[in-house]
Order: structure tokens, then sequence, then C-alpha cells
């Protein structure tokens, strides 16, 4: 077992909860920007990326 320096454990389950949202997002802002050519909402694909 490691040590954690942050004095905590993260639930994995409560990661995949908030990971599929904002996966279904993305994906919506990736359709919407081609469909609509905003090419503007790249911003927030390449933030998203980021995270």
């Amino acid at each position: 077992m490691s040590v954690n320096p942050y004095g905590y454990n993260p639930n994995q389950g409560a990661a995949m909860i908030f990971t599929i949202p904002f996966a279904i997002c993305s994906i919506w802002h990736i359709y919407i920007m081609f469909r609509r050519r905003v090419w503007y909402f790249l911003v927030l694909i390449f933030g998203r990326c980021r995270k």
C-alpha cells in the first residue's frame, strides 16, 4: 500500500458518476460545433481535454 500525501482516499464510484456526464457534454459540444460551424466552441473542447 502506498502512502497518500493528501490525507484522503478519493471515491472511485463518484469519479465515474461525474466523468460520464462530463464526457457526454464534451461529445455534445463537438457535435454542435461541427453541425452549426461555431468554431468558438473549440475553446470549450480544448479546456475539457486539459482536465
